[in-house]
């Protein structure tokens, strides 16, 4: 699809307090505007008052990474859409959007920040809750279910566009290309990605996007939600947490606690959990893990060539050998992890 250009549209610190200034969501009085890290794909600042504390988001076209990757800005506005979708279903878990510029491609939201801190961090430094991983497990089960073969939903979330530019052929397609003996396979999945749309997913259900207090989970990024195939959600979630049991290996057995208890509570709260679709996360945790190696946005925490080396090594075997189940992937991952 076309790519617009934010040259006239993207904006610095002085001019988002300018705007909101312009919108009226913040007075005259003195204001300060924090860029915000983490993002590779938006511009985003807090912009904080004596009274007030709110984010404006931005998406940029070409994302901030070493290869070439460009989507279509205006999915910041998909974004807001999703959220306000989302708190249909749970408001307490979806920050509050309070403003939207069509034109502009930006949208404004509360600030989630006293209190909260990035689930990811906690993970990585070995602070591991199960219940967080059954609250994430209830909230995305609850937004599959909810949106499950709508027509409504399916016509207001055709993003297809989204998930091609911004997960399948960066993920997929690109891992492909850097794993020649997979090649087939991985394409394969990234076809059948195309042709299934069962129910909204966020696309970037990771630790990474959600924020945490130690009782709620805050979800963030929902700059892919589409109608889709569910098993990508429930897979990007998990291939990250195995990736991170590489990472820590001191705290595999929590890692694996934390991903069994989320699973266990998708599956039980998801009635259209069945066979079929336990196949396909199988399938997609592995090409996911061999993405996020491979792929347009390799993790940052994975470095030493060994580790990506067994990765690889893992993914290509497990794919091979056709890996189906939970507990058969959990059972490889440990006797992988136990070589090192």
């Amino acid at each position: 699809m076309p790519v617009r250009s934010l040259r006239d549209l993207a904006m610095n610190e002085s001019e988002a307090i300018r705007y909101l200034r312009e919108i009226r969501l913040i007075s005259d009085e003195p204001a300060r505007a924090t860029s915000l890290a983490g993002g590779v794909s938006s511009d985003i600042y807090l912009i904080e008052t004596t009274s007030v504390r709110l984010v404006l988001k931005q998406a940029v076209a070409r994302l901030r990474v070493q290869d070439d990757w460009y989507c279509d800005p205006a999915r910041c506005l998909n974004e807001f859409d999703a959220i306000s979708y989302a708190r249909s279903l749970f408001s307490e878990a979806v920050p509050q959007t309070v403003h939207v510029d069509r034109e502009r491609l930006l949208f404004v939201m509360e600030y989630v920040g006293d209190g909260f801190s990035p689930w990811k961090h906690q993970l990585l430094s070995g602070m591991i809750e199960p219940r967080l991983a059954e609250l994430a497990g209830r909230l995305l089960a609850t937004l599959h279910s909810a949106s499950w073969r709508n027509d409504k939903v399916a016509q207001r979330f055709d993003g297809q566009a989204w998930f091609y530019s911004l997960r399948i052929e960066p993920y997929l397609l690109k891992a492909a290309e850097r794993n020649p003996t997979l090649s087939l396979i991985l394409q394969k999945e990234a076809q059948g990605l195309q042709q299934t749309r069962l129910a909204l997913i966020h696309g970037d259900w990771s630790s990474k996007n959600m924020l945490t207090d130690g009782q709620r989970i805050v979800v963030l990024d929902w700059e892919v939600a589409c109608f889709a195939d569910p098993a990508f959600d429930v897979a990007f979630f998990m291939n990250l947490i195995y990736l991170k049991s590489l990472y820590n290996r001191k705290y595999s057995d929590d890692y694996f606690r934390l991903i069994n208890a989320f699973l266990a509570t998708y599956q039980r709260l998801n009635p259209y959990y069945d066979g079929d679709l336990e196949r396909r996360i199988i399938r997609l945790t592995l090409m996911l893990m061999l993405a996020r190696i491979d792929g347009k946005s390799p993790v940052e925490y994975i470095t030493e060539l060994h580790d990506r080396d067994l990765v690889r090594y893992f993914v290509r075997h497990a794919l091979l050998r056709e890996v189906s189940t939970p507990a058969d992937l959990e059972q490889h991952w440990r006797d992988a992890l136990h070589q090192l």
